[in-house]
This record gives structure tokens, C-alpha cells and sequence, in this order.
């Protein structure tokens, strides 16, 4: 109920607001709301920006672990062939200026273990066309007998990486070194050789076979 007061013959609404009061609350409110809007719209930002970043790192994380996982699983499946036996490199032989008379090149041996492998006419098929001096009778031949044999010895990388590609069951690799000579036309006859193990079989290489 609004009270009405009057002050002579002038009727005066003691409720009624100043238009300057109301424009400057209409003002203030506006401002506010304008204020809350363009803060509401900066959070959003935020969110959306933090939503976009959280969606990048986990698109990177996940493929960095997928990545991990394929070379943990690439090195795991080459690692089954390689055989747990070390290998020490032999000692080599210098001259008195200290330049090395030998070396070893590092290789790798191809066992095989007939009891393991999985499919025999298929295993055969593949190493007998990969090695022209092994024919696929004298191949299977060694498989029938059932007792570990060496299919190569002293084979480069790059021929290994080509026998670990079949994925053939029943292989078995050995670390390797091939003996290389430096001087061998001048001090053959002194320094003498080593056999299919680097075992000294003559001149210094087997006197000194022990040490090496």
C-alpha cells in the first residue's frame, strides 16, 4: 500500500524513485551483467583451450606408449633367437709404434636346433634358397638327425637381419668375430692364424692362444 503525503496543495509519492537513481541502477546493473558475461565467456575459453590441451597430450602419450610398446615387442621377438652365451672378443697383437697387427669384425653364427623348428619342408625351402651352397637334401638330412648343427658361421649383420625376417622357429644366433689380419703378406708367418672358434691353430695366435 503506498502512502501518500501531501505538502500544501502538491501531492508527493514518497516511494516513487528519482529517474537519475533508476538510470544509474539500470546502468550498474548492465555493467554487471556485462562484466559476468565476458567472464563467463574468458572461463569458457579457458575450458575449451584446457579440454583441446588435455585431448593433445593424451593423443601424444597414447602413441608414444603404443610406439614403446611395438619396440619392446620388436626387440622381444628378435631376442628369442640370440643365444644367452657370451663370447669374449680376442686380444689382438701390436707392434712397437703401438699400431694393432689384428682385429676382430664382429659376426654372427646361425645354429640351428632340429627338435624346435615348426614346420621342417617349410624351414628348408626358405634356407636352402636364401644359401646356394647348402642344397635342400644335405639340409634335411641334419634336421633328421635331431642334433644341434650350424647352418652358417660368420655371417654379416645385414645377411642376419635376413634370417631373423623368415621368423622360422628353431634358429639360434651366436655372437661372433671374424679375425682380420692388417698385415698379413708381411708378418702371416709370425703372427700365424686362427680356426672357425678363434682358436689359435699356429704362430703367435696359438702360443699365445691362452692369454688372447
Amino acid at each position: 500500500v503506498k502512502k501518500r503525503k501531501y505538502h500544501g496543495k502538491k501531492r508527493i509519492d514518497i516511494n516513487q524513485k528519482s529517474f537519475a537513481f533508476t538510470h544509474r541502477y539500470d546502468e550498474g546493473k548492465f555493467a554487471f551483467e556485462k562484466l559476468k558475461n565476458i567472464k563467463d565467456s574468458f572461463n569458457l575459453k579457458i575450458n575449451n583451450r584446457l579440454i583441446l590441451s588435455s585431448i593433445i597430450f593424451s593423443t601424444i602419450f597414447v602413441a608414444v606408449a603404443i610406439k614403446m610398446i611395438e619396440i619392446n615387442l620388436f626387440y622381444q621377438s628378435q631376442d628369442k633367437y640370440f643365444s644367452s652365451v657370451e663370447y669374449n672378443e680376442r686380444g689382438n697383437f701390436y707392434d712397437r709404434n703401438n699400431i694393432s697387427l689384428t682385429a676382430n669384425l664382429k659376426m654372427y653364427d646361425i645354429g640351428v636346433i632340429p627338435g624346435k623348428i615348426y614346420e621342417k619342408n617349410k624351414f628348408i625351402r626358405k634356407f636352402s634358397s636364401l644359401y646356394d651352397d647348402i642344397s635342400s637334401d644335405e639340409l634335411r638330412k641334419k634336421i633328421d638327425s635331431n642334433r644341434f648343427f650350424y647352418l652358417k658361421r660368420k655371417i654379416p649383420p645385414q645377411e642376419l637381419q635376413k634370417v631373423i625376417d623368415f621368423g622360422e622357429t628353431g634358429i639360434e644366433i651366436q655372437d661372433s668375430y671374424k679375425r682380420i689380419y692388417s698385415q698379413r703378406e708381411l708378418f702371416s708367418h709370425l703372427i700365424g692364424k686362427v680356426d672357425i672358434d678363434n682358436k689359435g691353430v699356429s704362430g703367435m695366435e696359438k702360443s699365445f692362444n691362452i692369454i688372447l
